[in-house]
């Protein structure tokens, strides 16, 4: 996982910052970035990284900024950006290809603190999200390798709060 991106969700959680953290977890075809690729959206509109660039990352961008100040309790949310006769027609060709992105409320927990230090200590950071609702599975292992071995993994997410939407259709 990268260290910058670790960095600012810590920095973020010190002051209070709500963040989103969107990462690539499905992708057909060609497409700007690879899989598991990330880009943390902060409530300010900052972000850090990116997942490709261009009008699809805006559009994603604006859906992270939209979650993160939601007014309810935020839920994670999958974003299907499809190339079709409507985003090729609006400018957001995503390569020719299709990427599914997961858009993820940073929590206020430890764990990215103690990511922090294994990485800084050259060990593997690992993180496994399981996703659900009742119409849709998904499981996605998502996994950053830094230099040597060492597992760790959040809690899992309230799977009942999961939506999937398409972006485009």
């Amino acid at each position: 996982m990268d260290e910058t991106i670790i960095q600012a969700i810590i920095n973020a959680q010190n002051t209070q910052v709500k963040a989103v953290l969107a990462t690539i977890i499905r992708t057909e075809g060609s497409t700007p970035r690879d899989l598991g690729t990330q880009m943390l959206v902060m409530e300010t509109g900052q972000t850090i990284g990116t997942i490709g660039g261009g009008t699809a990352e805006k559009l994603i961008t604006k859906q992270a900024l939209a979650l993160s100040t939601a007014e309810s309790e935020a839920s994670t949310e999958i974003h299907r950006l499809e190339i079709n006769q409507e985003t090729i027609t609006a400018g957001i060709a995503v390569c020719g290809g299709n990427m599914e992105v997961l858009l993820e409320p940073v929590q206020g927990n430890h764990f990215w603190k103690i990511a922090q230090d294994l990485q800084m200590s050259g060990k593997d950071v690992v993180l496994v999200t399981s996703l659900a609702n009742s119409s849709i599975f998904y499981f996605s292992i998502i996994y950053y390798i830094t230099t040597s071995s060492c597992f760790i993994s959040i809690p899992r997410a309230d799977l009942r709060r999961h939506r999937m939407s398409s972006s485009f259709k």
